[in-house]
């Protein structure tokens, strides 16, 4: 137990109370901006990837294929089967 009191000691002696606060404050600081960019970032490519209008049609093409299986329309699309 006397060794642990002597290193804990030590170490109390080597550490600047001041600057561990001051580095603290930095981390935090750097640790906020890095939360923000994130953030941005994250907006950045969730705007990019949202296209609500292309949504849309697939949602209106999956609509003309669910009535069409079912026989209550006939199905609008006009593109041709590719040959195989």
């Amino acid at each position: 137990m006397a060794t642990a009191s002597a290193a804990m000691a030590s170490v109390g002696q080597a550490a600047n109370p001041a600057k561990m606060q001051q580095t603290m404050q930095q981390f935090a600081k750097e640790n906020a901006k890095m939360d923000m960019a994130s953030e941005m970032m994250g907006d950045a490519v969730d705007d990019a990837l949202d296209d609500d209008e292309v949504e849309d049609e697939t949602d209106d093409l999956m609509n003309q294929v669910r009535l069409c299986a079912h026989g209550h329309m006939p199905l609008l699309i006009s593109t041709p089967w590719p040959d195989n």
